[in-house]
């Protein structure tokens, strides 16, 4: 590329961590994808006769905020990603292509160099955001999609409510998991209800459906069970299949358990599959 008339080749390395934080909401389910780190670029510059050896280092720090929809999964909202951070441009040293007049040709390149050397910076500056903005905007739409096609949540909420119910759906974040409530439109309920405290022992994803809109055949099976006690394998097999849910390979199978009037199915990341009072960790 030309930077001020300057002919640049280099290469950069970028090295930073990637974290998600949960944002507490009341009225959606959502949480920051936060990318922090620092870029070094190490260029060649040639501007016949001279040639320009130069670095820079940028520190910068971005965010990307996702929300959770429960017809449509993970979202990234907020439109582009807004890099954040500064760059530092130093001179590594000048040469000639010349033989004659090395010197000469030398300390006019610095001249140069030094007057320019604010405006270069920022050229500088937004190239490297740019590259880590590109970067970083197709890791999180890579994560968003797979964080989609492992959850589904929609598509098992016909197992517990029938697939010609009208639906009505809430959702919100606290600081360890997002709550996802889904239940039939036209009963009143609170915008939220709560959920027992987190279980000791929980699953990456979990889905809690409360006894009360549990379908007949299921309700019958856990009847007369004594809550927070851990359900019999055989009833654990019926209720599966009375919800249509495909039992897995025995080391990985669904968690089953009564949680103060609550069936909860606790789900293996890599298991595919969305209800009713669900609380989902995000990827």
């Amino acid at each position: 590329m030309f930077v001020l008339g300057t002919h640049a080749v280099g290469e950069s390395r970028t090295l930073g961590s990637i974290r998600r934080v949960l944002i507490p909401d009341s009225t959606e389910a959502s949480f920051d994808v936060r990318f922090q780190g620092n870029t070094v670029a190490t260029t060649v510059g040639t501007h016949k006769p001279a040639v320009i050896y130069s670095r820079t280092f940028t520190d910068f720090n971005c965010t990307s905020h996702i929300a959770f929809d429960p017809r449509q999964g993970f979202v990234v909202v907020g439109g582009d990603v807004v890099v954040n951070g500064d760059t530092r441009l130093v001179f590594d040293g000048f040469a000639s292509m010349r033989p004659f007049g090395r010197r000469l040709i030398c300390r006019m390149a610095e001249r140069r160099a030094r007057q320019s050397h604010e405006q270069a910076r920022k050229i500088a500056d937004r190239d490297n955001k740019r590259q880590v903005r590109e970067g970083f905007e197709r890791q999180v739409a890579e994560a968003v999609r797979a964080a989609n096609e492992r959850t589904g949540l929609a598509r098992y909420v016909n197992r517990f409510l029938g697939d010609q119910t009208t639906l009505q759906l809430y959702a919100k974040s606290s600081t360890d998991c997002i709550h996802i409530g889904i239940g039939p439109a036209g009963e009143k309920y609170e915008l939220m209800t709560a959920l027992p405290p987190s279980r000791d022992k929980s699953a990456p994803i979990e889905i809690w459906v409360y006894s009360s809109i549990l379908s007949p055949p299921v309700a019958a099976l856990v009847q007369g069970i004594t809550p927070q006690t851990a359900l019999p394998p055989l009833v654990q097999t019926k209720i599966l299949e009375a919800l249509l849910i495909p039992t897995l390979a025995p080391n990985s199978s669904i968690q089953l358990a009564l949680e103060e009037g609550w069936l909860v199915l606790g789900l293996p990341e890599h298991h595919p599959v969305e209800d009713e009072r669900s609380k989902d960790h995000p990827p």
